[in-house]
């Protein structure tokens, strides 16, 4: 929590944690219903941050397309280019990680 505390949002992150955890309290939110959590940097991030993963980098994939004519003949780009998500879908995690490999590598921080 020592690092929650030098942040400028801490006093917010607090309110906010107290009332929606304590049971007591009429805003309580039990954890089975709970939406999101805090991240190491304060930060909220989504509970199930894959599907926001796979919304990017499925985005990626369209945004990257001029630049590697090959995937107009390559599976899983092919599919996903067509908008044939049963193809993508049934190209497993194998298929999902060249997804995810071609749109994440050579990517800074700040442009991520």
């Amino acid at each position: 929590m020592n690092f929650y505390k030098k942040l400028k949002s801490y006093p917010v992150l607090l309110i906010m944690s107290v009332v929606l955890i304590f049971s007591a309290a009429a805003s309580y939110v039990p954890p089975s219903e709970r939406i999101a959590t805090f991240d190491n940097d304060g930060t909220l991030w989504v509970e199930y941050p894959m599907y926001t993963q796979v919304l990017f980098a499925f985005e990626r994939v369209k945004k990257l397309a001029p630049q590697h004519p090959e995937w107009k003949t390559q599976q899983p780009f092919k599919a996903l280019l067509a908008g044939d998500m049963k193809t993508v879908g049934a190209s497993g995690m194998k298929g999902l990680m060249k997804i995810v490999l071609a749109t994440h590598s050579g990517m800074t921080a700040t442009e991520f």
